[in-house]
C-alpha cells in the first residue's frame, strides 16, 4: 500500500487542521467479503479453526495498517469501519463476535491509542448488546452511526455519554 499520501497531506493541510483515516472495510465485513454472509455463519459450526485463520489473516494486517497510518503526523484521529448488526440484533452472536472479532478490534485501539489518537468505530445495527464492550473492553472513543428504529442518537447521547463520544 502506498501510503504517501499521509505524508503528503501536511503540505496542504490549513496549520491545526489532522484527516481522519478509516480502514478498507473491518474484521468482520472483510470476512464476509471473502467468503461470503451464509458460508461464514456455516463456517463458524463446521470449521471454526478456518473462521480462526480467515479473522487471524484479516485482523492481524488491519493492525499494521493502523499503526502505519496512526503514525503520519497529518493523522488527527482513525475510524475503523465495521458493520457489525442488523436492525433487531447483531450479525453474528455476540460470543462469536467476542471470539473471532473483537480480539482484533481491542489491538486495533491499542495500536491507534499508542500514537496518542482516538480510535473511533463505525458500525451500523443494533449493538445494545455489545455497547459495554466497545467502550469498556474495547475502550473506542467514539462511535458513528446511529438509526432512529435502533437507537436514535439523542437516546445514545443520554445513554453512554461521557463514557464514549456519541458522533
Amino acid at each position: 500500500c502506498d501510503y504517501s499520501i499521509l505524508e503528503k497531506c501536511l503540505d496542504v493541510l490549513p496549520s491545526g487542521m489532522k484527516i481522519i483515516v478509516w480502514g478498507p472495510g473491518g474484521v468482520l465485513e472483510n470476512a464476509v467479503d471473502l467468503v461470503g454472509y451464509d458460508n461464514l455463519c456455516f463456517m463458524l459450526s463446521e470449521d471454526p479453526e478456518l473462521a480462526h485463520d480467515i479473522f487471524d489473516a484479516i485482523g492481524s494486517r488491519l493492525i499494521e495498517y493502523y499503526k502505519i497510518c496512526a503514525g503520519f503526523d497529518s493523522v488527527g484521529a482513525l475510524i475503523s469501519n465495521d458493520d457489525w448488526g442488523f436492525s433487531s440484533q447483531t450479525l453474528l452472536s455476540p460470543g462469536d463476535l467476542r471470539k473471532y472479532v473483537f480480539p482484533y478490534h481491542k489491538k486495533i485501539v491499542e495500536a491507534i491509542h499508542s500514537f496518542g489518537k482516538p480510535a473511533i468505530l463505525h458500525s451500523c445495527g443494533n449493538l445494545v448488546e455489545v455497547m459495554d464492550e466497545i467502550i469498556d473492553d474495547m475502550k473506542y472513543d467514539g462511535k458513528h452511526s446511529y438509526e432512529d428504529k435502533i437507537l436514535p442518537v439523542e437516546e445514545a447521547y443520554r445513554k453512554y455519554f461521557p463514557r464514549i463520544a456519541i458522533l
